[in-house]
């Protein structure tokens, strides 16, 4: 509106979906960090350029490798967890954990000016988070080396997605959810706010949810 310009473009790929619950902003997530390597770009998260689970990657190894008395030198500008952001390499992003149990409620203005908030988007710590990545990864991209794991992340089990249900909300996250997403009978509820019609919900949506119910 703003560019005053109309079209199949702007209108097409320009636009916001709303994430209703845990498991939709977990796949959105997921689904965007593994672009490269759905796109064969990449064939690892560490090697995909220019992604958020990129830099989260390499702020964790930059912990790792920093002396502690650097590190406990490194106490201003730091976060409610107390870990230093300002020189992180994923400073200007999203906390992943909400932490719960120790946050206060509500918004949560950046100590920093790196980034808006220091609020996290998910039940989960980051290394959880990069976890699920890489599992994720390992199924999605043919051909891949390396070990699967026997089992899955637990995140996947506590939210009831199998792996089969999860991989393919990964893999085909775009068409399954254009205008809204999250479980069926949880967008059933939800209600458009310039007609209150209730949301269309893809029947491929409607029948993996079924099938994994």
């Amino acid at each position: 509106m703003e560019d005053d310009t109309r079209g199949h473009f702007f209108e097409g790929r320009f636009k916001a979906v709303p994430l209703v619950d845990e498991e939709a902003v977990l796949a959105c997530s997921v689904y965007v960090d593994l672009n490269l390597i759905r796109a064969c770009l990449a064939e690892t998260v560490e090697l995909s350029d220019h992604t958020s689970a990129q830099r989260r990657l390499e702020s964790i190894q930059a912990i790792q490798q920093t002396p502690p008395d650097q590190s406990n030198a490194q106490i201003d500008n730091k976060t409610p967890t107390g870990v230093p952001q300002v020189r992180r390499a994923d400073g200007f992003l999203s906390p992943v954990n909400l932490h719960e149990a120790t946050a206060p409620v509500g918004p949560q203005p950046s100590k920093t000016n790196a980034r808006c908030s220091d609020k996290g988007f998910l039940t989960m710590s980051e290394e959880n988070y990069l976890e699920v990545l890489d599992w994720s990864a390992r199924h999605l991209a043919a051909g891949k080396r390396g070990c699967t794991p026997k089992g899955y992340p637990p995140i996947l089990e506590r939210l009831g997605l199998s792996p089969t249900l999860w991989l393919s909300l990964v893999a085909n996250f775009g068409s399954l959810f254009s205008t809204i997403a999250g479980r069926p009978e949880r967008l059933d509820n939800e209600r458009t706010k310039q007609t209150g019609r209730r949301f269309y919900v893809p029947k491929q949506a409607r029948d993996l949810f079924g099938q994994a119910a």
